[in-house]
């Protein structure tokens, strides 16, 4: 439900940012156990802001492009709280 407005650029092998960023939330997701959220809510945002950061590096997103995605990534729901446990 968080739009950063942000293009969905090619980052590298063949996979854009938004792959990058849905197989993350697959990661997290599966390894929901329906007692550790907090944990993987926290892990979520910090694996998101370095993937984040290097794309700032590498130049693929400026500063407030950063942002706004972190700022998205703190702001969400990962993992999901409906997921089978």
């Amino acid at each position: 439900g968080c739009y950063p407005n942000v293009n969905n650029v090619l980052v590298r092998n063949g996979t854009t940012m938004m792959d990058q960023i849905d197989a993350l939330i697959a990661e997290i997701n599966s390894q929901y156990t329906g007692r550790n959220y907090d944990y993987l809510n926290r892990k979520f945002i910090m694996e998101l802001e370095r993937k984040v950061t290097d794309w700032r590096r590498n130049r693929l997103v400026n500063n407030m492009q950063r942002d706004a995605i972190s700022r998205c990534a703190r702001s969400a729901r990962i993992p999901y709280l409906n997921q089978p446990t």
